[in-house]
């Protein structure tokens, strides 16, 4: 495995493995000019990874037309509404 991940997917995968026990709820924001599929597909790595409970709050944002970079952020947070965890990945736009 890549020491950084290649697709969205990958990304949510490692985030959701990096967390000890499902969040309350985890927000996802990924900025792409095409992000519909990625957004699916990351949707798809929590589900899997937290059949039940985190409340998962997804936004797809239409990238600048000056960059050919995608962004991927991710945030889990406790039942307090405390930050657990946080990631930002960039990616080569599709």
């Amino acid at each position: 495995m890549s020491k950084f991940p290649r697709t969205p997917a990958e990304a949510a995968e490692r985030f959701a493995a990096a967390l000890p026990a499902a969040p309350a709820r985890v927000e996802v924001r990924l900025d792409s000019a095409q992000g519909m599929p990625g957004l699916c597909a990351v949707e798809a790595v929590l589900a899997r990874a937290w059949p039940a409970g985190a409340a998962k709050e997804l936004v797809w944002l239409t990238r600048a037309a000056d960059t050919d970079r995608d962004q991927l952020e991710l945030r889990a947070y406790g039942p307090a509404n405390e930050l657990l965890a946080e990631a930002v990945h960039e990616f080569r736009g599709g």
